[in-house]
């Protein structure tokens, strides 16, 4: 499908609590550094400069993509600049505050590959900097059902579950994703020398939340289909 998962959602339920979720897990960005991998378009890097960070790339494998973040900047400029890289041969394009990798980490194949990306993300984290990513996990049916998607598990490794979900809105559309399996991705930070981890609570951006309610968002929140996690590099 044309765009990133996160993009295709980011006015649906399940995307706003994505923004929502991993925006409160940055550490404060204003005034620093800040490397999206995996950026899609670029909402992620443009919402980065709306809280004030300083220096933004935003890198994805797909041109097309690319090609068409850096038209909206041309457009209508945030100071974003962007390059197509591969994560898993990411080379070190500068020692960033922050560096922020959405739905990458799943599709490594294998333990090694995770591990490959994972060294390349945090060889531009500077010392004292933040890794946060985002990866997929599983939840109950009847949220999905609550919440206008379902998910349909496919092949099963000792690494990873296949899954592919069906968003139901006015433009019903479907992507593929992995769901590390349990522990999978905690493991993977500590051997990147990573310390400080965090698994953040998921949460909705205010305004959100203040439009439907509290009691609109509580399964979703209990139950979220994704998980975000921070780290530090010593």
């Amino acid at each position: 499908m044309p765009g990133r998962p996160h993009e295709r959602t980011w006015q649906l339920p399940l995307g706003l609590a994505e923004q929502g979720t991993v925006l409160a897990a940055l550490p404060d960005v204003r005034g620093r550094s800040v490397l999206d991998v995996g950026c899609g378009t670029g909402r992620y890097p443009r919402a980065y400069r709306t809280l004030g960070a300083g220096r933004v790339i935003g890198v994805d494998s797909s041109r097309e993509l690319v090609s068409r973040a850096q038209n909206i900047e041309e457009h209508d400029p945030e100071g974003v600049s962007y390059e197509v890289h591969d994560p898993g041969s990411l080379p070190v394009l500068g020692k960033f505050d922050v560096v922020v990798a959405i739905r990458v980490l799943g599709a490594a194949a294998d333990e090694d590959e995770l591990d490959r990306v994972l060294d390349g993300l945090t060889a531009n984290v500077r010392a004292g900097g933040t890794l946060v990513v985002l990866v997929a996990e599983r939840n109950k049916p009847e949220t999905q059902e609550r919440y206008g998607f379902s998910v349909t598990e496919g092949t099963a490794s000792e690494h990873r579950l296949a899954v592919t979900t069906l968003v139901r809105d006015d433009r019903a559309f479907e992507f593929e994703d992995f769901v590390l399996c349990r522990g999978v991705i905690e493991a993977a930070l500590v051997r990147a020398g990573l310390t400080d981890l965090e698994r953040h609570d998921a949460i909705v951006p205010p305004e959100a939340l203040l439009d439907r309610g509290r009691d609109y968002w509580a399964a979703l929140l209990a139950d979220p289909p994704f998980a975000v996690f921070s780290a530090v590099k010593r």
